[in-house]
């Protein structure tokens, strides 16, 4: 596909009238799991790709001028692709924890945690390690909500739930000093330097380390994002 083929509400995987906060949350979500600095070098150039096609549809699709004319002529004014090292996502501190504010407790939340119980089949472990911000202090509450859920006929109780979670969990445990390794070598490329966020880059990567195609159907929160200069330039979409 030539970058005159790209139809952007695909790229972000968000429908022709979704509403900007949809865009948005589509946005940060592709943007934080597909970032280059997070892949290895064998999968470096492919990212770069995705990453630049990722942030260019932002780019059109949160401007409501851009938007409208993209939707009327199928074209593009305006803006060019370039290499996407000049667009790398700026994954400020205050954008983290923005994320994790507007996640945590939320209705996506719910709906993630119950999807992932069913993927899971009841697995506690794997069940933290998917959820965004997944964190052993918060087991009681995804506990709660699995239980309702359950007591409502909403999911069904699986044996493995609640069963050997201290076990469970001291595994988990000895991947934490690897983790936190990764997310301390993401935080200095991201320009994150506090402690606490580097703890919310764990969890993040963690996600990302074991998230699956279903993964893209949820969608989280805003990025801050800062752009390189648009020069002129006409693309047709397909």
């Amino acid at each position: 596909m030539t970058k005159e083929d790209l139809d952007l509400y695909e790229i972000l995987g968000v429908s022709k009238d979704a509403s900007q906060n949809e865009i948005k949350k589509a946005y940060f979500k592709l943007a934080l799991i597909n970032h280059p600095d997070k892949h290895g070098e064998d999968l470096k150039e492919e990212q770069n790709k995705m990453f630049q096609d990722i942030v260019f549809a932002y780019s059109i699709l949160s401007d409501e001028y851009k938007r409208k004319s993209y939707d009327t002529t199928g074209q593009v004014e305006g803006n060019e692709f370039v290499d996407s090292e000049e667009y790398k996502a700026q994954l400020t501190a205050q954008a983290i924890e923005r994320f994790k504010t507007e996640y945590i407790g939320s209705e996506e939340e719910k709906s993630d945690l119950l999807r992932i119980y069913t993927a899971c089949r009841g697995d506690i472990l794997r069940i933290i390690d998917e959820i965004f911000f997944g964190d052993e202090s918060q087991i009681d509450r995804y506990k709660a909500i699995i239980n309702e859920a359950i007591e409502e006929g909403k999911v069904k109780k699986y044996r493995s739930f609640e069963k050997n979670i201290e076990e469970k969990l001291q595994k988990r445990r000895k991947n934490i000093e690897k983790e936190a390794k990764e997310a301390e070598e993401v935080a200095k490329k991201l320009g994150i330097s506090t402690v606490n966020n580097e703890d919310e880059l764990v969890a993040l990567i963690r996600s990302k380390n074991s998230s699956k195609e279903d993964k893209f159907d949820s969608f989280l929160s805003n990025l801050e994002e800062k752009y390189a200069k648009p020069k002129s330039k006409r693309q047709k979409r397909k």
